[in-house]
């Protein structure tokens, strides 16, 4: 009995240190939410349904604002002591979130389940959403705006992501634009080609490149404005394009 008490009390002070030095090493901190946010990131409306611990949470999904989450219902793994996640004791039960997603399934720390979605806790990638209005460090200049106006602008607040202007544009050429039928990328270390609609739906994407020259065939798509992330060994590099 004495050493259940015993290995019980060394195990709750080992998962205490995790959680104090933890083995995360930010790049950036504190940076606002279309700063920290990038293409690959799930924003979703949700609600806190279970009390969250410091590394898990369960919400609801209330509605998909880009990329798609099948499930009405997701557990999201935070900060376990020995990655980079946000700390989720910070929420309570009812409230409403925008959260910024990643779909890398993880297995946590503490009881070694995996979580298919995590939230990554170096910078903002949360917000409150109250009264139709969406509020907390957006970008430098915005604290506040309409939930209708934040879900229309969103592909414009995720272009602002540092980890998306990494590339310096000299380096990709991306052409012709405005384009009819075929745009033309150039880069001599591309690895992956992705074209988005402003919505955030996947148009195009092309991997396994060999070749400096990448033809993507348009032709299929309606006018308007498009979004062409290109991704090397250095980073990510997104330029607008327009389809006549």
């Amino acid at each position: 009995m004495n050493f259940t008490k015993s290995f019980l009390t060394i195990f709750i002070l080992f998962l205490a240190s995790l959680r104090i030095a933890n083995a995360c090493s930010c790049l950036y901190v504190d940076l606002p939410f279309c700063i920290s946010c990038n293409l690959d990131n799930n924003i979703i409306q949700a609600v806190v349904t279970d009390k969250p611990h410091w590394y898990s949470m369960e919400v609801d999904v209330i509605e998909n604002i880009n990329l798609q989450v099948d499930s009405s219902t997701i557990l999201i793994l935070g900060q376990d002591g020995l990655n980079c996640g946000q700390e989720l004791d910070i929420f309570e039960v009812g409230d409403t979130l925008i959260l910024a997603l990643y779909n890398y399934p993880q297995e946590d720390a503490v009881n070694n389940e995996v979580y298919n979605w995590t939230i990554d806790g170096c910078n903002i990638n949360y917000l409150f959403f109250s009264k139709s209005n969406v509020d907390g460090p957006i970008d430098y200049d915005t604290t506040s705006k309409s939930y209708e106006d934040f879900k229309l602008d969103i592909m414009d607040c995720l272009e602002l992501s540092v980890s998306n202007n990494e590339i310096i544009e000299e380096d990709i050429l991306i052409y012709p634009n405005p384009m009819d039928e075929y745009v033309i990328i150039e880069s001599d270390n591309a690895n992956s080609v992705k074209v988005y609609a402003l919505s955030g739906q996947l148009i195009e994407t092309k991997t396994s490149i060999t070749t400096d020259t990448i033809l993507i065939d348009m032709s299929s798509v309606d006018s308007g404005v498009y979004l062409v992330r290109v991704e090397t060994q250095d980073g990510f590099f997104i330029k607008k394009i327009i389809k006549n």
